[in-house]
């Protein structure tokens, strides 16, 4: 899977780091559809680790680190997504006992992938 990953991204450098380290893959931060790894080999796209330099501040127009400052017009944040069940749980769907999905999925996921409830 993680040469599948390494695949999009021209730089291996941003690839590794785009690697998952902390968790399995598939467990947190799947987003193939939505072209992200894509995106970092374009001219107009940077990179900036936090995990190796902290922000200190940022403005309209300006992302401060502990290293350097960058200049940016958008900031994305791949903090984790909502993959699969966003959706599902934003209909609110309600269950034979009157519990909604949504609840459900608040208390624990006891199936693969979150998606089966019982009731």
């Amino acid at each position: 899977m993680r040469e599948k990953i390494r695949v999009p991204v021209k730089d291996t450098e941003i690839a590794d780091k785009l690697m998952p380290t902390t968790h399995g893959f598939s467990l947190d931060r799947v987003p193939p559809e939505t072209k992200y790894r894509e995106a970092h080999n374009r001219d107009d796209v940077g990179f900036v680790d936090v995990d190796t330099a902290r922000i200190v501040n940022f403005t309209e127009t300006v992302l401060k680190t502990e290293e350097d400052e960058y200049d940016f017009d958008v900031i994305i944040l791949p903090t984790g997504f909502d993959v699969g069940s966003g959706a599902l749980a934003r209909m609110n769907i309600p269950g034979c006992d009157g519990c909604s999905l949504t609840e459900q999925w608040q208390k624990d996921s006891r199936s693969t992938l979150g998606l089966q409830a019982h009731g």
